[in-house]
């Protein structure tokens, strides 16, 4: 077992623990967009863009043309991250017609474990620990906000949500080939709707890098070869 996939299960496994989770509150107060949102059932703090569903056969082949430049690892846990990507609707979802990527502002967590008189701070990163909505309560309130009925009906997509980010103008990649969201950084998680709605601002995109990385040599640079051939 690799020290990366012992780390990952730790940090989902141990704030089941009887330690004390110390966490951010202020996250669920929201701006969707730049503008606050209505607090249904929650005040959540998101951005969001919409593509169309007739770009996904144009993602695929972005993420087809990564894999194929032997950028990525081809370790056999981080490729289990990355397959299993579908580029259509369900087939019971015929009438979805955009994409809606969201990112969810998210903040570093802390576990103080109490150990032989002793207390122990551990920092978890964003994306390990979950506080506010749920998932149900999540489409709920996309539904309203940003489809604008309640009943809209929103399925979850299994796509490289990086990639759609950064595709749709919502994130811009760092030279460590991670995404960063304007005002939320690196300290969001990433979520992906089907929606069948059409909306007027859908929005397809040259993947670009945060000004603060131009110029940077690191390794990662090998990746960023792909991006600087035109767009398709």
């Amino acid at each position: 077992m690799t020290t990366h996939l012992v780390r990952r299960d730790f940090l989902k496994t141990v704030a089941s623990t009887g330690a004390v989770l110390i966490l951010r509150s202020d996250w669920l107060e929201g701006q969707p967009g730049g503008e606050k949102s209505a607090q249904k059932p929650e005040a959540v703090n998101y951005r969001f863009k919409t593509v169309s569903v007739e770009n996904l056969t144009r993602l695929e082949r972005d993420f087809t043309r990564i894999l194929e430049s032997g950028a990525p690892s081809e370790n056999e846990i981080f490729r289990s991250y990355i397959e299993g990507y579908e580029y259509a609707p369900p087939d019971d979802f015929p009438d979805a017609k955009s994409v809606i990527v969201v990112a969810l502002e998210d903040w570093i967590s802390e576990i103080d474990f109490h150990l032989n008189g002793s207390v122990h701070r551990v920092v978890i990163p964003p994306g390990y620990v979950r506080t506010g909505p749920g998932v149900d309560d999540f489409k709920s309130l996309i539904a309203t906000d940003v489809v604008g009925r309640s009943d809209a009906r929103l399925e979850l997509a299994a796509l490289p949500h990086k990639l759609l980010a950064a595709r749709s103008g919502l994130a811009s990649y760092g030279k460590n080939n991670i995404s960063f969201v304007d005002d939320f950084g690196t300290f969001h998680s990433l979520w992906a709707f089907y929606c069948d709605r059409t909306f007027e601002n859908n929005s397809w995109t040259r993947v670009t890098t945060i000004p603060e990385c131009r110029g940077c040599s690191v390794w990662s640079r090998r990746i960023w070869r792909i991006w600087e051939k035109p767009v398709w």
